[in-house]
């Protein structure tokens, strides 16, 4: 769906990359620059398949590989030859930098003025923060999201996730350079994008804000409504020490709910407070320990009930709904052999996303990007030995 269009992504670690690799996935031409002396550091993240990060493959699938040293000259003068053919550019440098090395938006705007210029950064472009180091620890942190996700005891608990890298960066970031290239049809105009995984990560708490909204502001530790506070929105243990989740917000759902643990007389009890409140959570406890997560689950077979099992990843790769969206499918690498990956999430009507291309080697495609760009075999060797590649 995007294979008009061409993608700089100079972007490192994993929100970028995760954009850059949902584009390459619709068809886009996502060219990966990454400095010679070592590349995007998400190479040496492990695990490791072999020699090579299973991390850096699964975020760099279907893209080309060029390497670029911006502190040499003819550097920059290949990517502004680049930028004048394509149409976005991704970039997670810390505020300023890309400004030093003369790839800046206003100095790519100047090559080609349809540039859509997307800039991911911990806390934007500006503010009094916007120099700080951090990673999504820190974003969530400061965002209130961390504050949210308590264990028992209220003390905070790293979500299994990047949520600010992930859905405050990434995805974010691809709404942006969507909204971008639609106006550029209308407008001929081209874009900066300014995302901050701190704005992102506060955009992603319209509930815990409703309780502000409201006059009722949620502290350090404290459960909202879909947090933990209510019995029928929860996580329960089974008898065999596994985990399900409930829920069943809708008064039509808790029906059901109670009718197929055997315990109509909770029905009524929905919405208790208090004391009775806590009461409903043992009661409810007591009961889904009475069996085991396969026995519930049996029971809940064609019940409209809310009610799933809490998986772990292995029993996710064969859960029969993954299966049958076609989540999980399996490449071929030239060198690694079959690997597993993660399918592309989007599934729309007349398009495929095309076959995985291994993740590039480190600059793997240089010597065909500088051709197509008009660059000689020679002149491409001497690029590599004044260390411009």
């Amino acid at each position: 769906m995007l294979d008009e269009i061409t993608v700089l992504d100079l972007s490192r670690y994993l929100p970028g990359p995760y954009a850059t690799r949902v584009l390459a996935d619709l068809g886009a031409k996502v060219i990966k620059i990454e400095d010679p002396r070592g590349g995007d550091p998400i190479r040496g993240a492990p695990p490791f398949v072999k020699d090579q990060s299973a991390l850096h493959l699964e975020l760099n699938r279907n893209k080309k590989g060029l390497t670029l040293n911006f502190t040499q000259g003819p550097a920059r003068e290949i990517f502004y030859k680049l930028v004048g053919s394509s149409d976005v550019v991704v970039e997670s440098f810390r505020p300023g930098v890309t400004s030093r090395l003369g790839i800046d938006y206003e100095s790519v705007k100047a090559h080609n003025p349809g540039i859509i210029y997307c800039s991911i950064s911990g806390y934007g472009q500006d503010g009094p923060f916007c120099q700080r180091a951090g990673h999504d620890i820190n974003y969530i942190a400061r965002s209130g999201v961390l504050g949210l996700n308590v264990d028992a005891a209220g003390t905070p608990v790293l979500p299994p996730i990047q949520v600010a890298d992930l859905a405050s960066g990434a995805m974010l970031a691809l709404t942006g350079i969507l909204a971008a290239l639609y106006d550029r049809e209308k407008t001929g105009k081209g874009h900066h994008i300014d995302i901050s995984m701190l704005d992102g990560a506060l955009a992603l708490l319209p509930v815990a804000f409703a309780y502000t909204k409201s006059g009722q502001s949620k502290g350090v530790g404290e459960e909202t409504d879909l947090s933990g506070e209510l019995p029928f929105y929860n996580v329960y243990q089974t008898a065999d020490k596994k985990f399900l989740s409930v829920g069943a917000i809708e008064l039509k759902f808790w029906q059901n709910f109670c009718r197929a643990i055997e315990r109509p007389d909770l029905i009524s009890k929905q919405l208790l407070e208090g004391k009775e409140r806590k009461w409903l959570f043992k009661e409810l406890q007591n009961t889904l320990q009475q069996r085991t997560q396969a026995e519930w689950m049996r029971r809940f077979d064609g019940l409209d009930v809310c009610c799933e099992p809490v998986q772990s990843i292995d029993e996710v790769l064969s859960d029969p709904q993954v299966q049958y969206r076609k989540m999980i499918r399996h490449t071929t690498h030239p060198v690694l052999g079959k690997l597993m990956e993660l399918a592309s999430p989007l599934k729309l009507s007349g398009f495929e996303s095309p076959q995985s291309q291994p993740a590039p080697r480190l600059g793997e495609h240089n010597q065909e990007i500088l051709r197509a760009l008009g660059y000689s075999d020679r002149e491409i060797q001497e690029f590599k030995a004044s260390e411009v590649l």
